[in-house]
Formats: structure tokens, C-alpha cells, sequence
């Protein structure tokens, strides 16, 4: 499958591993593993996939600071890794026949659904003694402006395309559900593992029935700004 995607997975993967280079190698390793993979880009997938690599390299640089900057690159890169290998299946988890309206609807629904099993869920932690949920909010409230919304653009549609779209299918319903919330340990808090977990569960389980991304986007989107708009009229 030879498609650009692989391409740009290539580009923000190495981006993200060199955002955390001490910044006077940074430059120097950037110099050297950008040539060597438009090369080999160049050499086993032919020179659109190698010009795709050479100008998401510039825009990376000329676009997205160092600072907190991993995050974006790790998402663009699960994002472009998915769509290579989704990409020729796209009736498959777009579902172009089914009509917008019900399929925003089933979104929200989703939505409301993902706050309410939340809420539970994080009654049901703290009764138990493993509700830290406030480490989680106090990673939110540092962070800047951009990986706020981000947080509710960006990263609903390349979570959604790899962890349901693509893993889904590779891992099943649980296994997904498991990495997904595995993905989060770097906010340092047991509950926000497991509460992604959960709700990793939800989405997965509806993506595996109705085969259908749209919904699970838009309810992503919806719960992440439902979150960062609570955390932020708290700490207001």
C-alpha cells in the first residue's frame, strides 16, 4: 500500500520521539533522520512519499513549538498510521449511505450517554478509594490554549481513527478499550486511566456494532470540550 500517509506517520512519529532531545542535539538529529528517511522513503515508496515526508518535516518546525508540542506530533502520527493502512476500506467505517442528521444525533446521544456512565463511573472510583481524578485536572488547567482545543478538534478524529477505526478490528472491543486507556498514564492519575478505559469501552463497543466513525467523533469531541469547559469554569 503505498500511499503518503506512511509518509507523514514517518514524519510526526520522529517528532514526536525528538521533542524530548535536549534542544542543542535537536537541530542536529533533525538534519540527520530527515535525509536519511526521504532516501529511503524515496528508495521503497517513490518521491511523492518522500516529497509528502520533506514537507511535513518544514511544517512541523515552522508550525509547532517544542514546548508541549509531543502531544500534537503523537496525534498526528496514531492519525496518519491509521489512515494508511484504513484507508482503502473507508466505506467501511465512514458509512457514506447512512443520512448526516441521524448519524450527528447518534453522535450526541453518544455524547450524553459518555457523561453520564463518566459520572457514574467516577462515583463508583471514589467509593472505592482510587478517585485522583484531581492530578488529571491540574495537568488540564497547565495546559496552553492550543492543545486545549486541540483537545476537542485535532484529537477526537485521530483517536477515533486509531483506536476505533484501527484497533477495533486488530484488537477487539476490549483490547482497544485496555490501550486507549494505558495511553493516558501521563497524566499521572488511576482514575483517569480507568475512566478512559471505560469510556474507551463505550466507544468501542458502539464503533464494533454500527461500523459507523462519524458518531464516535463527534462524541468524543463533544465530551472532551464538556470537560476542558467544566475544568476551566472551576479554576475560574
Amino acid at each position: 500500500m503505498k500511499n503518503p500517509f506512511l509518509s507523514l506517520f514517518s514524519a510526526f512519529f520522529i517528532f514526536f520521539a525528538l521533542s524530548f532531545v535536549p534542544g542543542e542535539f535537536f537541530m542536529p538529529l533533525v538534519a540527520v533522520l530527515t535525509l536519511l528517511l526521504a532516501v529511503l522513503l524515496f528508495r521503497f515508496y517513490g518521491n511523492a512519499n518522500a516529497l509528502a515526508f520533506l514537507l511535513a518535516c518544514v511544517a512541523c518546525l515552522l508550525v509547532f513549538p517544542l514546548s508541549h508540542s509531543n502531544t500534537l506530533y503523537l496525534q498526528m502520527a496514531m492519525g496518519t498510521i491509521a489512515l494508511h493502512f484504513i484507508w482503502k476500506k473507508g466505506d467501511e467505517w465512514w458509512q457514506r449511505g447512512r443520512k448526516l442528521w441521524r448519524r450527528v444525533a447518534e453522535g450526541i446521544g453518544l455524547a450524553i450517554v459518555m457523561v453520564v456512565a463518566g459520572a457514574g463511573f467516577s462515583v463508583i472510583l471514589s467509593l472505592l478509594g482510587l478517585n485522583d481524578g484531581a492530578k488529571a485536572v491540574g495537568v488540564v488547567e497547565e495546559l496552553p490554549i492550543y492543545l486545549l482545543v486541540a483537545s476537542f478538534t485535532l484529537v477526537p478524529v485521530t483517536e477515533e481513527l486509531f483506536f476505533r477505526a484501527l484497533m477495533v478490528p486488530w484488537l477487539g472491543v476490549f483490547g482497544s478499550a485496555i490501550f486507549f486507556g494505558l495511553t493516558h498514564t501521563s497524566y499521572g492519575s488511576v482514575a483517569e486511566i480507568l475512566g478512559a478505559a471505560f469510556l474507551g469501552l463505550i466507544l468501542a463497543y458502539y464503533f464494533s456494532r454500527s461500523k459507523d466513525l462519524l458518531p464516535c467523533i463527534i462524541a468524543h469531541a463533544i465530551f472532551n470540550f464538556s470537560s476542558v469547559f467544566i475544568i476551566k469554569m472551576l479554576a475560574g
